[in-house]
This record gives C-alpha cells, structure tokens and sequence, in this order.
C-alpha cells in the first residue's frame, strides 16, 4: 500500500513539472507610470486607453506588466541612472532620442495651447500669445514645435496645478494634450469648461513610446516591444512652483425672464458689423465674462431702467447656444449663490 502511495506521489509530481514546463509563466516587467487621464487612470481605478494598448503588447511580447507609479520627471531621471527598466508614455523628443532607448510609436496625440477667455481676448491669446505668461508641468514635452514656445514657461507639479493657475490667471497660456485637457475639464471644472479655449493654428500631433535605460538591458526590452508592436499591426531636481487652490471665481448665472420682457434675446456683432439675435431658453446657465458699466459704476440717480437695459457679455454653458459669447441685458442674469 506504501508503495503505491509512493508511485502515485511520484507521477503526480512529474505531470506538475511537465505542466509547469509546458506552460511557463510570463516575465514580469516593471513599468513606471503616472496618472495622465483618461490615458494612464489613477491606482485601484480601470485601466486608462494608454495603459490598455500597453497590456496589449505586452501579451504579445509574453510579457507580464507591473505598473508603479511616480513622476514622469522622477522616472526619467530613474531610466537615466539605470536604476529602472520602463517608463511609459512619453512623447517623442531629439533630446529623449539621445539619452533613452525608445520604442516604436505606440499612439499619436494632439497637444494645443490653450487660454482663459475671461481674461484673454481670442485675438490677443492667436496674435501674442508668446508675449503671454505661460505654464507647463515640470518634466513634460507637449511635442517639439509646442516645446519650442513653452521652454522658458513657469513650471508647476501636475496638470491640474496648471489648469488651476490658468483659471486664477495667475498665468495666461497652457499648453496640454487635449483629451486630457477636455477630461479635467468634464470631470473636475465643468462649470468653468466654456471660458478654457485652444489658440488657433497652434497644435502638434506627435507619438508616443515606451522608454527604457540606455543599457543593454533596455535596449533589449524595446526590441522585444518593437517587436510585439510590429505583430500587432501587421534632469535635475526642478523647483516647482506650490500646490495650487481655486482662488479665482466666476459669475455663474441663470437666464431668466422680466416683466415686460417674456423673451430671452442674446446679441452677437456678425462679419458685416449688424447685430443677430439669438433667442435663448429660460434657465440657461452662462458665467458672466463682462458686466457692464451701468452694472460696474454708480449711477447719478436712482433711475435704474437704463441700468436694466443695458448688456453684459456672458458665454453660454448649456443648451442649443452653448460655448456663443452673447450680450445679454442685465435683468435677465441671475447669478448663483
């Protein structure tokens, strides 16, 4: 009875070494990362589209991903001092070409410029923007035609930072690649998403790579990963600048009626210097980005009915006219508490 015990205990063992041998388990690579919404999401949230695409080629590459995350910069200078194997994503630049060993593109990006209309003019952000007080994230490329402007900007610790500085204007001009633009903007200042508008005829669609150690080591994981990507399609301590609150608020208001006037009209100057009218619901929400002189400075008498008349610009944050900039007379805003 030992004996057959034995015997049984014997084959099992060589069926588990055979199966463990037929099947082995996939290398494990460590890939630095950082929070980039909607493409790198936050720890313990769904994979974001970037890091998706990733784990895709890894399958492809019998690699195992494990994501750690820290800052872009901080992972450069890791990849730099050979003390990490990857970092992911990163745009491509003639200087990162130079120092890291870089994959194929993996994806391309549209980064723009971008600017606060409740203090910047349209014309002014498109003519002067480089006259303009600019900010970036410490660490970051938007592209090499974006980096070129941006070089000397003020740097700050996250997107978010900066987004926040823009709407204090504390600075005038942000450059961001636009899906992450357009995700802070939805999930964090939606009520502020209108005055946030791109400087025209500046953008730069650029690729994006995985990028590893100039050693050995990293030149053979990207070639592993240039090689799964071809299956599948066939610095220094920087000083930043302090964690940045919301200071600056906006006159968030609701359209309503007046007596007299059971219509909402909206005022807009076309190309030929006349004036259309635009007829808006009741209870449409606008953020005032001009009031105007009536409402701004005293009056000789307490005759109001001008003051009423007159017209504040807003931009329109909801409804058939949302993102127009229109005048409106001032008894139909009613601002928000």
């Amino acid at each position: 009875m030992d004996k057959r015990i034995l015997l049984l205990t014997i084959s099992v063992f060589i069926i588990l070494v055979q199966s463990v041998r037929a099947n082995p388990q996939e290398p494990s690579v460590r890939v630095l990362t950082n929070v980039w919404a909607p493409y790198i999401n936050p720890e313990q949230e769904p994979l974001g589209r970037a890091a998706k695409v990733l784990e895709t080629i890894a399958a492809y590459a019998q690699k195992d991903i494990k994501w750690r995350y820290i800052p872009y910069r901080d992972a450069a200078l890791l990849l730099e001092k050979q003390k990490a194997e990857l970092s992911y994503p990163y745009f491509y630049t003639e200087e990162r070409a130079e120092k890291f060993h870089l994959s194929k593109p993996i994806f391309y990006l549209t980064s723009r410029l971008y600017f606060n209309r409740h203090f910047v003019s349209s014309e002014q952000a498109d003519n002067q923007y480089s006259s303009l007080k600019i900010a970036k994230v410490a660490g970051y490329s938007y592209g090499e035609k974006i980096d070129k402007i941006v070089e000397n900007a003020k740097q700050y610790e996250t997107e978010e930072d900066a987004l926040i500085a823009l709407l204090n204007n504390e600075v005038q001009i942000l450059p961001m690649t636009e899906g992450v633009m357009n995700n802070l903007l939805d999930t964090r200042y939606a009520d502020q998403k209108q005055l946030i508008m791109p400087v025209k005829n500046v953008n730069d669609e650029s690729s994006l790579h995985i990028m590893a150690s100039k050693n050995d080591v990293g030149e053979q994981l990207i070639a592993d990963f240039d090689k799964a990507i071809s299956m599948r399609q066939n610095g220094e301590d920087i000083k930043l600048q302090p964690l940045q609150n919301l200071k600056q608020k906006v006159d968030l208001a609701t359209l309503v009626t007046s007596e007299g006037f059971p219509a909402i009209l909206g005022e807009s100057e076309n190309q030929l210097g006349n004036i259309d009218y635009f007829t808006i619901p009741i209870g449409t929400k606008v953020i005032v980005l001009e009031w105007s002189q009536k409402i701004l400075t005293p009056s000789s008498s307490d005759r109001i009915y001008k003051n009423m008349m007159d017209t504040s610009k807003v931009v329109v944050l909801n409804g058939p006219h949302v993102g127009k900039e229109l005048r409106v007379k001032n008894m139909h805003i009613q601002l928000e508490p």
